[in-house]
């Protein structure tokens, strides 16, 4: 049970985040990718990229620590 996935990524140089709610996730990853029986798999999914080259999808949901930290702020969840 949650509400936002956060997703971390991490280069030889640099991190990557990003917070993604969960009514994008059905729209793109669950019931879309599944993880342990194969792409027909529901009961779990799995989402996977280069940090460097996120879906067009997740540019909304951040890209770097600080992007994510201004969705938080903008959700009033805090500065942390």
């Amino acid at each position: 049970n949650y509400d936002y996935l956060f997703c971390l990524g991490l280069s030889p140089f640099d991190g990557h985040a990003w917070l993604v709610p969960k009514p994008v996730l059905y729209d793109h990853v669950i019931g879309h990718t599944g993880q342990h029986t194969g792409a027909g798999g529901t009961d779990t999914a799995w989402l996977g990229f280069p940090a460097g080259s996120p879906p067009d999808w997740l540019h909304p949901y951040g890209g770097t620590l600080s992007g994510v930290a201004a969705i938080l702020v903008a959700l009033d969840h805090g500065p942390h």
